[in-house]
């Protein structure tokens, strides 16, 4: 399901209720979910950008818009069992609450593990200098940039063994694969996020 079409396109349904659209919807009716959609997609926009706003500020448009795609993407796939009665929008706001937390938590998680895995000291605080602030960010950025192109039984590593403590043996029974394949993984991760989290540029 796509929802990057022609959304200001008027269509014979467009005066129905939310009602009478979901059933539609239920039985696979594109065309009533892109009427539902330009109907509701504002206000769950805004829902996300207030949510999201209160945490960390940083690109906080593309993350709403994540959590927005998110949001329609879940309404879509669990057409066949959500129930609306008069309104989808209540529906949607608690589903968009729910993604925008896995968002914020997602972003701490990724911190936590950039400064765990790369041995970074903790932020200092409100006493940092303007040239403090901009190295945290540019760590930040360079520490999200490693994170995202991580694998996904490289990330799996790094929750196993950094995150939740388990021991490599224990993870690497866990994933099936070798203790030595497992801490060679982990040596090289740690390897590459320190090379990126490097300061000798930032001097």
């Amino acid at each position: 399901m796509s929802f990057t079409g022609d959304l200001c396109r008027s269509t014979g349904i467009d005066g129905e209720s939310d009602r009478g659209l979901w059933e539609m919807v239920r039985c696979g009716d594109a065309s009533a979910f892109e009427v539902l959609f330009r109907r509701h997609v504002r206000s769950v926009g805004c829902h996300c950008r207030r949510r999201l706003s209160q945490g960390v500020a940083d690109d906080v448009g593309a993350r709403c818009e994540d959590a927005v795609a998110e949001t329609f993407l879940h309404a879509w796939r669990r057409r066949e069992s959500v129930t609306v009665d008069d309104s989808l929008l209540p529906w949607l706001l608690m589903a968009a609450t729910h993604c925008c937390e896995n968002i914020t938590r997602a972003e701490r998680r990724r911190g936590r593990l950039c400064r765990h895995i790369a041995c970074q000291p903790e932020p200092r605080g409100a006493d940092d200098g303007p040239a403090d602030a901009a190295i945290a960010s540019e760590l930040a950025a360079r520490a999200r940039t490693v994170i995202d192109r991580l694998r996904p039984i490289d990330a799996r590593v790094a929750d196993l063994c950094v995150l939740e403590g388990i021991s490599p043996g224990e993870a690497a029974a866990m994933l099936e694969i070798s203790e030595a394949a497992l801490r060679g993984r982990l040596y090289r991760l740690r390897r590459q996020l320190r090379a990126e989290l490097s300061l000798g540029e930032l001097a």
